[in-house]
This record gives C-alpha cells, structure tokens and sequence, in this order.
C-alpha cells in the first residue's frame, strides 16, 4: 500500500507539473500575441506620427507664406493710403487756386 501511495503521490506531482508547464505555455503564447499587437499599434502610431508631422511642416509653411503676404498687403496699402492723401491734398489745393484765379 505505501509503494501505490507514492507512486500516486508521483503521479499527482507529475501531473500538476504538466498543468504548470501547459499555463506556462499558455500565458507565453497570450503574451507574444500581445506583444505582436502591441507592435503593430506602435508602427501605426508611427505612420500617423509622420502624417501629422508632414502636415504641421505644410501648416507652418502656409502661416509663414501668410505672414509674408500680409506684410506685402500692409505695404501696399500703406503706400496706397499715402499716394491717395498727396493727390487728395494736391486737388485740395488746386481746386483753392481754382478760386483764387
């Protein structure tokens, strides 16, 4: 009887050895699959990472393109302004000598 009592008891150890190995196996194969999803998002997010960074590259350049053509507007117009008060100030004071003569 001592001899069946160990061997069952070698048995059982055996056998939770096994179911322990098979968990193992198990929770490893759940962590590469996650593993590999998880890898996947990265190169994703990558990929959009370098979207956005185009588009802000783009964005910037636009503002900057904006910048440079409200300042030309600005210009312009200013010189525009000017011109326009000379001649109103020349007709002024040609329609003043209009009524002189």
């Amino acid at each position: 009887m001592n001899l069946e009592a160990e061997k069952r008891r070698v048995e059982d150890a055996l056998a939770a050895e096994r179911n322990l190995a098979i968990d193992k196996d198990s929770l490893l194969e759940r962590s590469k699959k996650r593993e590999l999803e998880l890898e996947e998002e990265v190169a994703a997010l990558h990929g959009d990472l370098d979207t956005l960074d185009s588009q802000l590259d783009r964005a910037s350049n636009c503002k900057k393109r904006a910048k440079t053509n409200t300042k030309l507007f600005v210009r312009h117009l200013t010189k525009r302004l000017s011109i326009s008060s000379i001649l109103r100030a020349n007709s002024k004071s040609g329609r003043a000598d209009e009524r002189i003569l």
